[in-house]
């Protein structure tokens, strides 16, 4: 339990450090392409950890739907 406390802390941190960037990237006008692209991938990261997030909220899928995805994709 304390691994997961210390990443839901370690994504918080990071997401932190992502809106600061956003924050910036919007104070300008005009952006270079490479100033979009790292935005684009600013904008990505933060999609993965809301998807973790939810995830982890969530938790894993029952063990039979593992399993029967697993029986499914050998016989296959």
């Amino acid at each position: 339990m304390e691994q997961r406390s210390q990443h839901v802390a370690s994504l918080r941190q990071e997401i932190t450090y992502l809106d600061g960037l956003n924050a910036q990237y919007h104070k300008r006008q005009k952006h270079t392409a490479i100033e979009q692209f790292k935005y684009e991938q600013w904008q990505n990261r933060l999609r993965e950890i809301r998807q973790e997030l939810l995830t982890m909220r969530e938790g894993p899928p029952a063990p039979s739907v593992w399993w029967d995805r697993s029986r499914r994709s050998q016989g296959a």
